[in-house]
């Protein structure tokens, strides 16, 4: 008989290749194709500021067209790729389409991602300032 590494996370059984979760048995290579379309679908500038305006709550198409200041078509275009990818949901009020995030942990891996950026800029900015002030002063030279 042989051992198998076996782990269990949030309810999920690991083992090597492959993940059950409910019983149902999915390739880990799947796993990686999905996460792969999830995050294309967050990989745009206009698509993660929709990301952190819906994280305040559902809005229509019309509402993210005052606050983006982008068309309606391209607001339209991104939220389709959004909804395909399973990272927004729609629901329908008489005459609008109201569109929220699916999962708030999407926001949540917005917002760290966001807050590593920034910190990776803080400490390019101390480099540069530290690099900055040992610099010796230019000297004039005669021509």
């Amino acid at each position: 008989m042989f051992e198998v590494a076996v782990r269990e996370i949030s309810g999920l059984i690991l083992l090597p290749g492959c993940l059950f979760c409910n019983d149902l048995m999915v390739d880990e290579k799947k796993i990686y194709e999905l996460q792969a379309e999830v995050v294309k679908a967050l990989a745009n500038p206009i698509r993660l500021e929709i990301i952190e305006t819906l994280g305040d709550g559902e809005k229509c198409v019309g509402e993210l067209v005052d606050i983006l200041g982008v068309s309606k078509a391209s607001i339209s275009q991104h939220i389709n790729i959004m909804r395909n990818a399973n990272v927004l949901k729609s629901r329908r009020d008489r005459n609008n389409v109201y569109y929220s995030i699916t999962n708030r942990k999407i926001i949540m891996a917005y917002t760290i991602i966001k807050e590593i950026l920034l910190e990776s800029l803080e400490d390019r900015y101390r480099l540069l300032q530290d690099s900055f002030f040992r610099l010796e002063p230019i000297k004039e030279v005669p021509i």
